[in-house]
């Protein structure tokens, strides 16, 4: 399991490519607004909304807002490996003051 703080300000994926990730993906989005453009369907996401990506889902970020900085957490998980057992983490490691 992997948690990024993810910080963009008007980046975006090149129209011609996809993220096709090999695990599950869950995202957040904090702050600023966004568009996840998957291959038959588009998300425009604000503060507060969150997706699940499952693994091997193609998609790309098609815009994050210029303005103000889009802050995401990103947690990228195998799903067939939750309920294991706890994982834990600490969140000063991720987001130090």
């Amino acid at each position: 399991m992997r948690i990024l703080r993810i910080v963009s300000t008007g980046q975006s994926d090149p129209p011609d490519q996809w993220q096709d990730p090999e695990d599950d993906e869950w995202v957040l989005l904090l702050t600023g607004s966004a568009v996840l453009q998957f291959e038959d369907d588009r998300l425009t996401m604000k503060p507060g909304d969150w997706c699940h990506i499952p693994a091997g889902t193609r998609h790309r970020v098609d815009f994050t807002d210029p303005e103000q900085p889009s802050v995401w957490v990103a947690v990228h998980f195998d799903a067939q490996s939750v309920g294991r057992g706890p994982s834990v983490f600490n969140a000063a490691v991720w987001w130090p003051e």
